[in-house]
């Protein structure tokens, strides 16, 4: 504002200027005689003047206004960001001496003792690891060695059952020779178990008859059980053949022994 009163100021003391000027030229035309000199029209030059000068102060001032806008918006501006940094700087200083700390030299401090206790907490979690890795593998060892000794007496035929009647010693001697374990039954209503492989001794049409019974009433598995039939294979009739899936004849004690390796290496034993 003080621009544009510099500014009315001046044109004021030009338009006196001018108006004292043209007073004074009047009032020596009133004095001298008439001459034959034309007439100026001053009225409209003057008021183009005035119309200049107001244009120019009217540019001026919205100069001024818009400038002074641009300042205000700018000031508000830095006051925001100095706002901003000042509350993040602010709440910084307020983390920082809730632990304590007070300058650089003791953050730096705080910061190198907190590097030291994260490495010294992520051996101790490296150390538990390893302990409870290794832990694992020697289970997961014991499982699996487990596993294969189970896998392993299942196949070896050394540990198959195997049942054969009591009273017959050329089988039971074969069976020793074979190196394989056997136990004795008086009669099939007498066996313990009935999972491996089962010897049985037919000498009459009344054992077949006995025997079909016996694996009528029973309901074996045939993945479990095996039979092996002593006799003369003549004399074995197609009803005591039919009456369960895994069956074999042998008239020989040699025989019954392979026919045993043969059959008894497809049951499904438990350990």
């Amino acid at each position: 504002m003080s621009k544009f009163r510099s500014t009315f100021f001046i044109a004021t003391l030009l338009l006196g200027g001018i108006a004292f000027t043209l007073a004074g030229q009047s009032v020596s035309a009133q004095g001298v005689s008439p001459t034959a000199t034309p007439t100026v029209n001053i009225v409209p030059t003057l008021q183009s003047v005035i119309a200049t000068q107001q244009i120019q102060l009217d540019e001026q001032g919205r100069t001024i206004k818009n400038t002074t806008d641009d300042l205000s918006r700018a000031e508000k501006d830095w006051q925001w960001k100095w706002g901003i940094a000042g509350a993040i700087v602010g709440a910084l200083g307020t983390i920082l001496a809730s632990l304590g700390i007070s300058n650089l030299t003791d953050f730096k401090k705080k910061l190198n003792a907190f590097e030291k206790e994260f490495s010294n907490q992520l051996k101790q979690l490296e150390n538990k690891w390893e302990k409870h890795t290794a832990a694992l593998e020697q289970t997961w060892e014991k499982r699996s060695a487990e596993s294969l000794n189970q896998t392993l007496e299942k196949f070896d035929l050394r540990n198959l059952p195997i049942f054969i009647p009591k009273g017959n010693g050329s089988l039971l001697r074969r069976l020793e020779l074979s190196g394989l374990q056997h136990e004795e039954y008086e009669s099939l209503k007498s066996l313990k178990s009935t999972q491996g492989v089962i010897v049985v001794n037919l000498e009459s049409g009344d054992d077949q008859k006995a025997f079909r019974e016996f694996v009528e009433k029973s309901g074996l598995n045939p993945q479990k059980t095996a039979f092996v039939l002593y006799a003369e294979p003549s004399t074995v009739q197609k009803e005591t053949i039919k009456c369960f899936e895994n069956l074999v004849i042998a008239n020989f004690p040699a025989t019954v022994v392979s026919n045993i390796l043969a059959i008894g290496r497809g049951l499904q034993i438990e350990a």
